[in-house]
C-alpha cells in the first residue's frame, strides 16, 4: 500500500490513482512501510492523517502484516489491541465527517504442504471483519481476493506479482509493479460494486500486459493455462475452490497412474529457484516450502547459491550437532515413493555425515553421500501411509551439504500388497497364525494370518 523507494517494489496505493476518476477524486497515500496499527499511532502518523481529513473524505485502512510481528513496538493482539486501534481509526475519522473503509491485509504468498496458499493472516482478517460489522463500516476482504488470485496463479505464476530475483530471493509480502496493479484494480472493482463506498472509479484505466481486463479475467486465464481441459467457474472464489480440488485430485490419483509416475509437482520449490523468503511464523528467512531444524547452540550456515545455472540450498553444521532442511507433503496417494536429489557434501568430523531422507508414519529411509566434493544423485524409497511424506537433507558434526533438484516419483501402489489390515497391536486378537500356518501366542512385528485375514503387526 505504501509509497516505495525501491526501484522494483510498489505498494498498491502507488497504482491506485489510475483506477479512480481523477476529475472527481484526489488520492493521498499516507501509508508507510513496516508500520502496524500500534506504531502508526505512536509515531504520530495517524494524527497527521486525522488533521488533514475533511467532511466527505474516504479513508482506506489496511493493517495486519506488521501487527502480527513479535517486535514489541509493532505487535498487537488480534482479539484486543488490534481491534481497539481499528476502532480508534474509525471513531476519529468519523468525528471529522470522513468515511472509513476497512481492507483486510493482502495474503502472504506462502504455499503449504498441500500445494496451496497457507494463509498467515486469518486471525487479523477475522478480527477486522468483526470490527467492520460491529462498527457498521464497509469492508473489502482483500485477504480473500488476494489469496484466491495468488493461489490460482500457483507457485510459478504468482512470482510475477512480487519482487523476484531468481535463485536469490523472493519477497512474498511486498509487490512489484505488476502485482500492485492487480491488487489496486481488484480494490477499485470492489469499491465500484459496493453501494456504501461512493468513490468515483475510472471506467477506462490504463491496461497492463498480462493483467487482462479484470481480476476475474486474470484468474480465468491463469486457470485455463494450468488446466486447458477444464472450464473455469464464474467467480474468483469458485475458481480457487476448483484449483484446490484439482491439486488434491492430482495427488490422490497417483495410484491410478502408469508407473513410475512423476510426482515432483507435489514438492514446493523443488529446484530452489526462489532463493530465500520471509517466514513470519518463525521470524526468519527460508527457501519457499522448506523448513529448517537444528540443534540449539553453536555455529551453522544456511544459504542458497547458484552453480552452473543450478540453484542449490546449503546447510552446514559448523559447530553444532546437526542441521537439516525438510519439506512435508500431504494429500498423497499411499504407496511407494522415490525421493531423489543431487547432493554435494563436504567432510567435517570423522563421525559426521550428510544424507537425504524420506519418512512417513514414523519410518525413515536415508542414504548418505558417498563422494565428498562431487555432485551425486542420491535416492531413497519410502512407503507413504495416510498420505503424508517428509523429505529432506541433513548434515551433522561439521559436515556441509548442498541440495539441488529434488524429485519425487510414485513407484508402486503399496509394499503391503494383499494386506487386509495394519494394526498397532494384534496380540489381543484370536487365532493368530504365522505365514507357515503355525499358531502363535505372542506376535512381534511382521505379517500374520488372523481369523483368515492377512494382517501386519506394527
Amino acid at each position: 500500500m505504501a509509497n516505495k523507494t525501491s526501484a522494483t517494489e510498489r505498494g498498491w496505493g502507488m497504482l491506485f490513482p489510475q483506477f479512480v476518476d481523477a476529475s472527481l477524486v484526489t488520492v493521498y497515500n499516507k501509508a508507510v512501510d513496516g508500520r502496524s496499527t500500534l506504531s502508526f499511532i505512536n509515531e504520530g502518523r495517524w494524527k497527521d492523517v486525522v488533521n488533514q481529513l475533511s467532511e466527505g473524505d474516504y479513508v482506506l485502512i489496511q493493517f495486519g502484516h506488521n501487527d502480527e510481528k513479535t517486535d514489541a513496538s509493532l505487535h498487537t493482539d488480534p482479539a484486543t489491541s488490534y481491534k481497539s486501534n481499528l476502532k480508534k481509526f474509525i471513531r476519529e475519522a468519523r468525528e471529522k465527517g470522513a468515511n472509513p473503509v476497512l481492507l483486510t491485509p493482502i495474503v502472504r504468498r506462502m504455499f503449504g504442504s498441500d500445494g496451496n496458499i497457507n494463509d498467515e493472516h486469518t486471525e487479523y482478517a477475522e478480527a477486522m471483519k468483526q470490527v467492520a460489522q460491529e462498527s457498521e463500516v464497509p469492508l473489502i476482504d482483500m485477504n480473500l481476493y488476494s489469496r484466491c488470485y495468488e493461489n490460482i496463479a500457483g507457485v510459478v505464476g504468482s512470482r510475477a506479482l512480487h519482487e523476484y530475483f531468481p535463485g536469490k530471493e523472493i519477497d512474498n509480502t511486498h509487490l512489484c509493479e505488476f502485482g500492485a496493479y492487480i491488487t489496486a484494480r481488484c480494490i477499485a472493482e470492489q469499491i465500484a460494486q459496493n453501494k456504501d463506498i461512493k468513490i468515483a472509479i475510472n471506467p477506462n484505466p490504463a491496461q497492463k500486459s498480462g493483467a487482462y481486463g479484470s481480476t476475474l479475467e486474470y484468474a480465468q486465464h491463469a486457470f485455463n493455462t494450468a488446466y486447458p481441459n477444464e472450464t473455469a467457474a464464474a467467480t474468483i472464489e469458485e475458481i480457487d475452490e476448483q484449483v484446490r480440488n484439482l491439486r488434491s485430485s492430482a495427488r490422490a490419483s497417483l495410484s491410478k497412474s502408469t508407473l513410475p509416475a512423476d510426482a515432483t509437482f507435489a514438492i514446493v520449490n523443488p529446484d530452489f529457484a526462489e532463493g530465500f523468503c520471509w517466514y513470519n511464523s518463525v521470524q526468519a528467512t527460508r527457501p519457499m516450502g522448506w523448513n529448517v531444524d537444528k540443534s540449539t547452540s553453536g555455529q551453522e550456515s544456511i544459504t542458497v547459491k547458484t552453480e552452473n545455472d543450478m540453484n542449490y540450498f546449503t546447510v552446514w553444521a559448523a559447530s553444532i550437532k546437526y542441521i537439516e532442511t525438510s519439506q512435508t507433503i500431504t494429500g498423497l496417494a499411499d504407496g511407494v515413493y522415490e525421493f531423489s536429489a543431487q547432493i554435494k557434501a563436504s567432510r567435517g568430523n570423522n563421525d559426521g555425515s550428510a544424507f537425504i531422507y524420506a519418512s512417513s508414519a514414523g519410518k525413515t529411509m536415508s542414504q548418505k553421500a558417498q563422494e565428498p566434493e562431487t555432485w551425486e544423485t542420491l535416492k531413497v524409497e519410502c512407503n507413504v501411509k495416510r498420505g503424508r511424506l517428509n523429505i529432506g537433507v541433513r548434515s551433522d558434526n561439521g559436515w556441509y551439504a548442498r541440495l539441488a533438484n529434488a524429485k519425487l516419483t510414485y513407484k508402486a501402489t503399496s509394499v503391503t500388497s494383499g494386506i487386509n489390515e495394519i494394526c498397532e497391536n494384534i496380540n489381543n486378537k484370536d487365532n493368530i497364525y504365522d505365514l507357515c500356518g503355525r499358531k502363535v501366542k505372542k506376535s512381534t512385528k511382521g505379517v500374520y494370518i488372523i481369523n483368515g485375514k492377512k494382517m501386519v503387526s506394527m
